[in-house]
């Protein structure tokens, strides 16, 4: 058996969020936000990630409102470090942190 840890994984595509463009509805990947201790999806494509699972790079922001999480969250994923902006209402707000390892199961 061999076990992966990731900061980035691939899911099943799944249509989620209020977009009236599915194609901003399907999300195909997440990663876990330290700053609202829960998951957050996004589309690959839409976002730009870089495929690189170790240090990923997302080319836009993520944002997540206030109306769909516990917190509104907006972010910048660079080289694995997540950079949270201002306007986040989370305790990191204004900082910049390593993107956590995602511990996945066994094969």
């Amino acid at each position: 058996m061999v076990s992966l840890a990731r900061r980035i994984m691939e899911i099943e595509p799944v249509l989620l969020g209020r977009s009236s463009r599915p194609e901003c509805r399907v999300h195909t990947h997440f990663f876990f936000c330290p700053g609202c201790n829960y998951v957050h999806c996004f589309s690959a494509k839409l976002q730009g990630y870089d495929r690189n699972a170790e240090k990923p790079t997302l080319q836009k922001e993520v944002y997540i409102p206030g109306q769909i999480a516990l917190h509104t969250c907006r972010s910048k994923i660079t080289g694995g470090m997540i950079r949270y902006t201002n306007d986040s209402t989370h305790h990191l707000k204004g900082e910049t942190v390593e993107l956590p390892i995602i511990q996945y199961g066994h094969i």
